[in-house]
């Protein structure tokens, strides 16, 4: 994984396959894993249930791409 830019709200990271599967499978964990049973979901992730399926979505999308 590489950081191309760093600026205050945004980063753009230039990742390789196997560091993207990586990345879905944490996801898919934490959507549909332990972490979905917990009512503070949004406190621990800093996003909803929805933002953060959202992100599986794009990155699993991607990597049907690839």
């Amino acid at each position: 994984m590489n950081f191309e830019t760093i600026a205050t709200n945004e980063v753009l990271l230039k990742v390789n396959r196997d560091e993207l599967i990586i990345l879905n499978n944490a996801l898919n964990e934490i959507c549909n894993g332990g972490l979905l049973a917990i009512e503070e979901f949004s406190t621990r992730m800093g996003a909803t249930r929805q933002e953060t399926n959202h992100i599986l979505e794009q990155i699993s999308s991607i990597l049907d791409q690839m």
